[in-house]
This record gives C-alpha cells, sequence and structure tokens, in this order.
C-alpha cells in the first residue's frame, strides 16, 4: 500500500522547526501549512481511498475522539485565538489529540506485511542515524556538519551545553532519541552479521547522545525503558541487560560527570526547576477549582499564566516564566475531569492492551510481543515526560507511540485470528513460506526464535506450534 511507504518519509518530516529554516518550506494560513501536515493529509487522503471507507473503530479510538472533540468544544467556547494572527492553541489541539489519533486509525486498519514493517523500522533507524551523527556534530562543535543551520542558534533554546538538535530543545530530542532506541532493540532481534554490528554501534552512540541530551526526565524515560524490557520476557531482555550493565559500569568509573556514584549526578542538580514544577502546581490546582467539572476553557491556562499566579501564587516575584510544566495538568485545569478522564482512559486502554499481548504465549503472537513491550514503553515514557512539560507543543514522539500502538493493534487482530482458526477441529497449519507472504509475520518472527547463537542461547525456551491436528514441541523465543 502506497500510504504506508510515505509514514517515515512523514516522520522525518516532525523533525523540524521550519519557521526557522531560511527558506521556510511552510505556508502560513493562520494554521502553518507545513510539509508534514502536507504528508499526513496525503497519507489520510490515500488511507481512506484504499479503505473505501470501511474502518474498524473500537472502544479505544471511541475516547480518542471524544477527547478531541471536546477540546475542541472548549477551544471554541474559550476563544483563546481570538485577535492572534496565528491559531496557536487549535493547532496544538491536533498536536496534542488529531494527528496522533489520525495516525492510530490509519495504522490499525492497514495490512502490514513483512516488508512493510521492515521498511517502517528501516525508516526510524535513518532518523536515528541522523540525529545521533547530527547531534554528536553539535556537541563537538563540527559545525559544518550541521544541518539544518538553526540548531547552532543558541536564541532559539536557554538550555545552555545540552544537546538539543533539531527541535531546538533537549527534552523533545531525548524522547526522540530514547523511542528509537527501543526500534532498534527491536531491528537487532532480526538482523545478522555486519548489519548486526551496525545496529549495536549506532545503539551505543545513542546512549551517549541521550547522556547529553542532561535531561533529568529523558533518563528516566531511557532506565523505564530497560527496566520494562528485562522484565517481560521477550527477546529485547538481553539488549536490556547490556545496555544496563554498560550503565551501571559508567556510574561505577564516574566516567560521566552528571551520572556518577561519587559526585553530585544531574539528579541533585538544577533544583530551581524542581521548585518552579511546584509553584506551577500549586497554582494549577487553585484555577482548577474554579471549574473542576469542565475547567477554565482550552488554552486558557497556558495563555494566561500570569494572571493566575498572581491569584493563587504564594511568593511576591513571579517564578512561572516559562508557561506551563505539566501537560496533564494543563489537562486538567483547561478540559477539568472530564477532559483528563477522556484522556486517561484512552491511555489505561493502550496499556492494557500491551499487556494482554504480553501475556500471550502462543506462536502467532511472537512478532506481536516484543512489539507490545516496545508500545508499552513509549506509552509510560509519555506519561512520565508529560509531567515535566507542556507536550502539547511536541510532535514527533506522540505520532510515533500512537503508530506503533496502531500497529501492534493490526497484527494483534489478525494473530488473534489466526490463533482461533487453527483451534478449530480439523484445522491444519499453514506452511511457513506461504504464511509469510501472507501474513508478513513467520519470517520475521522465525529468525527471532529460530536463531541460537550463544549470546541467545539463554533467552530460549520451548514453546509449540501448530500442526496437523496436533502441536509438537519445538524451539520458540522466551518472550
Amino acid at each position: 500500500m502506497t500510504y504506508l511507504r510515505l509514514i517515515p518519509i512523514w516522520l522525518a518530516s516532525l523533525l523540524f522547526l521550519y519557521q526557522h529554516m531560511s527558506p521556510s518550506p511552510c505556508v502560513d494560513l493562520g494554521i502553518r501549512i507545513s510539509p508534514d501536515r502536507l504528508l499526513f493529509i496525503l497519507i489520510l487522503g490515500l488511507f481512506l481511498k484504499n479503505r473505501g471507507g470501511r474502518l474498524r473503530l473500537g472502544v479505544t479510538e471511541g475516547f480518542m475522539l471524544a477527547f478531541a472533540g471536546w477540546c475542541t468544544l472548549s477551544w471554541l467556547v474559550t476563544q483563546p485565538d481570538a485577535g492572534a494572527s496565528k491559531l496557536r492553541w487549535l493547532t496544538t489541539i491536533f498536536q496534542l489529540a488529531y494527528f496522533p489519533f489520525g495516525i492510530f486509525v490509519v495504522a490499525k486498519n492497514s495490512d502490514y506485511s513483512e516488508r512493510d514493517i521492515k521498511h517502517l523500522l528501516t525508516g526510524v533507524l535513518i532518523i536515528q542515524s541522523y540525529l545521533v551523527f547530527n547531534g554528536l556534530a553539535e556537541h563537538f562543535n563540527m559545525d559544518l556538519l550541521v544541518w539544518p543551520n538553526y540548531i547552532l542558534n543558541r536564541a532559539l533554546s536557554d538550555q545552555g551545553d545540552r544537546l538539543n538538535g533539531p527541535f531546538s530543545n533537549s527534552g523533545y530530542l531525548g524522547v526522540a532519541l530514547v523511542m528509537n532506541f527501543g526500534c532498534l532493540c527491536l531491528i537487532a532481534l532480526w538482523v545478522r552479521g555486519f548489519k548486526r554490528v551496525c545496529v549495536y554501534s549506532l545503539m551505543i552512540l545513542s546512549c551517549g547522545c541521550i547522556y547529553l541530551t542532561y535531561t533529568r526526565t529523558v533518563w528516566l524515560g531511557f532506565f523505564a525503558m530497560l527496566a520494562v524490557f528485562y522484565f517481560f520476557r521477550t527477546g529485547l531482555r538481553l539488549h536490556a541487560r547490556r545496555i544496563g550493565l554498560c550503565v551501571l559500569a559508567l556510574a561505577l568509573t564516574g566516567a560521566g560527570s552528571k551520572f556518577s556514584l561519587y559526585g553530585p549526578t544531574l539528579f541533585s542538580r538544577r533544583q530551581n526547576t524542581v521548585q518552579y514544577r511546584v509553584t506551577n502546581l500549586q497554582v494549577g490546582l487553585g484555577v482548577f477549582r474554579e471549574n473542576p467539572i469542565c475547567g477554565v476553557g482550552y488554552g486558557r491556562f497556558a495563555k494566561e499564566m500570569s494572571q493566575f499566579e498572581d491569584r493563587y501564587g504564594d511568593g511576591e516575584t513571579r517564578t512561572l516564566t516559562s508557561g506551563n510544566e505539566n501537560t496533564w495538568l494543563g489537562i486538567l485545569v483547561e478540559t477539568g475531569l472530564v477532559g483528563l478522564a477522556l484522556y486517561g482512559i484512552t491511555y489505561f486502554l493502550l496499556l492494557r492492551s500491551s499487556l494482554r499481548l504480553l501475556k500471550q504465549r502462543r506462536p502467532e503472537h511472537e512478532l506481536v510481543r516484543p512489539l507490545a513491550a516496545l508500545g508499552f514503553t513509549m506509552v509510560i515514557y509519555m506519561m512520565i515526560n508529560w509531567n515535566t512539560g507542556d507536550m502539547r507543543f511536541h510532535l514527533y514522539d506522540p505520532n510515533l507511540a500512537f503508530l506503533v500502538q496502531g500497529v501492534i493493534a493490526s497484527l494483534a487482530r489478525r494473530a488473534t485470528k489466526r490463533a482461533a482458526a487453527m483451534d478449530r477441529p480439523g484445522a491444519t497449519a499453514q506452511p511457513g513460506a506461504r504464511a509469510g507472504q501472507e501474513t508478513g509475520e513467520c519470517r520475521m518472527a522465525g529468525a527471532s526464535r529460530m536463531r541460537s547463537t550463544p549470546e541467545t542461547a539463554g533467552e530460549l525456551t520451548r514453546g509449540t506450534t501448530p500442526g496437523a491436528g496436533n502441536r509438537a514441541p519445538v524451539p520458540a523465543a522466551r518472550e
């Protein structure tokens, strides 16, 4: 399907601040018409044409659409963009809700072949390669290798010596690096030889760039990903153990000045940012009490932060100079308990779906389970990250996370149907090669299951595979 080939290109287009590029490729019509939005419209149009208007919408999509509609209604009532030259807050609704939810529906209702999945992961690998090598060039002042040039403009960021990348923000770059790192772990399950060495090398360099962001939330998200990969029994446990040992060695040797057992770490520094978020929470809860059910109106809390601080703050000087730094709090204050409930249930349903898949042990779910672990970590990271910033201005990470969740839902639906078909009396197994062509899963899952090199031998256990009316034990991935 043509539109699936465009999705990696669309993901790459989400990396840049086009308004700072010269010449700018955007068309300004109140809402900025940028390349990423044009690509999204094209993908959506081709998808609808391919589907002929037939969509599978479940409970999760219902809550997604209800939240998007509630935010839009709140925006219409509050009119935070009234008198402004740009529809800034309407744009954030699309970035928070419509784009991620849209790509989830596209992914869930698409049939992925092995080639489509490889194409998507290859696209993420290319994006990670760009972010890593561009980041290293930025850190080591190799200005000729940095692109776009606005990355070198420190006036766009107040984050000092942190790695900012094309986002001009260390937090945005960090979450992209961590999520892409999870995809690299998945790729490493299915490649061998020189390709595998290249993937491992990129993973190591990615860890270096994650460290250079010098951002606590990024580090916490990275540690959470490693923990999930380790404690859930998938082939990703091996990567988590290796990287975890490297991180421990870094702390023990003291090689990382901001992550060492022998001195102050990043977690004990920058206490002013902690106080900022405490004040942010105090003011937000005060505003929330004004209208706990429906909220004060979408965009109003962030837009009128200084006025709210004067009313609910406890200091003589203003502390909240950079806006709201807690997305969950912003949703609660602006859209009330109704909005927070709709959005929170959406995340709960995504986590529950991933956990259910991780409990599956049937061969039909061998490809889906590592993907479910990856999707679970992405959602967990977003829930952590959204406590430390206003993520309505994020583009790459929520769209990638919801895309992966959509892919998981699509593959899980077909795996469940195949398992049900095999459970029928008299059902016979489909030949492996043909199954791989028709479902796009057998060869990739088989590569993970049947690999028996010394480094993965400890991850193997006994499993079963469907046979002609019975099941015979075969080696299967300890997932």
